[in-house]
């Protein structure tokens, strides 16, 4: 079964793919979307200046700008709570299913 990710949680793998100055078929495995996916968010990013893109030839490539990184530090926090948040639903489960023994 597949999970369905949240735009905040694509959106973060794509800005940590993008802390180094990279090219879209990278940021592409490293978020796990498909081209046409990849392509609406790095529109958006750069639109918003959180991404800068760089032409070289015919390759683009793209690297986090300062507001990029604000927003990558809150991004980090945001996917690190929702991991605990999981786990924790997890956990809680567990308890309770003996109640219902």
């Amino acid at each position: 079964m597949t999970k369905k990710r949240s735009t905040a949680e694509i959106t973060y793998s794509i800005l940590n793919a993008c802390r180094e100055r990279t090219n879209k078929t990278k940021i592409m495995y490293a978020s796990a979307l498909n081209f046409a996916e990849l392509k609406k968010y790095l529109e958006i990013l750069v639109k918003n200046g959180y991404l800068k893109e760089e032409q070289e030839g015919k390759s683009s490539y793209y690297s986090v700008t300062e507001e990029g990184n604000k927003l990558l530090q809150i991004l980090e926090r945001y996917v690190k709570i929702i991991e605990e948040k999981k786990e924790l639903e997890t956990q809680l489960q567990d308890v309770l299913s003996k109640f219902k023994e």
